[in-house]
């Protein structure tokens, strides 16, 4: 904060800053000065239990205070029935779980009023009841909500 080193931009988990309002004057305080990337740990797009909407809207009350240039988070589910596991799960690449995840992830765009970038997901394991490779859901679920994807380069797409 005090020396202002001269880098390119700032990843922040926004989770960090949303309790703590001393934190979030600080955050503001270097978006004068740095490209902001927001990284989110506590979205779960990938939740059958949906979207937290009151965590929501308080990312976009984040978002607009700071505009990052990136908004993103992982292909992965953290929370059920109103428990967050503090972890990034894995999901598996099926058509049904495609539709939860793309009608999340557009409500989760539409929420923040911007792009959201769906990082590589978190997979530890293959899970059985996969029907279509990561590449493929990936592929689907950029067509179908016009998210970014950060797993993809342009020549994969």
């Amino acid at each position: 904060m005090a020396t202002r080193p001269p880098v390119g931009w700032l990843e922040i988990h926004p989770e960090n800053f949303l309790a703590n309002p001393h934190a979030l004057e600080l955050l503001t305080d270097l978006a004068r000065d740095y490209p902001i990337s927001v990284h989110s740990v506590g979205i779960s797009i990938g939740s059958a239990d949906g979207i937290d909407l009151a965590h929501l809207r308080r990312l976009r009350d984040l978002v607009d205070r700071v505009d990052p240039v990136l908004m993103s988070g992982h292909l992965a589910w953290s929370s059920i029935g109103g428990t967050y596991l503090n972890d990034l799960l894995p999901l598996p690449y099926t058509a049904e779980t495609l539709r939860v995840v793309a009608d999340q992830l557009k409500r989760v765009q539409d929420g923040l009023g911007r792009a959201y970038v769906v990082e590589n997901p978190s997979t530890y394991l293959s899970l059985a009841t996969s029907t279509m490779s990561e590449l493929e859901f990936l592929r689907a679920l950029v067509e179908a909500t016009e998210c970014r994807c950060s797993a993809m380069s342009a020549t994969s797409i």
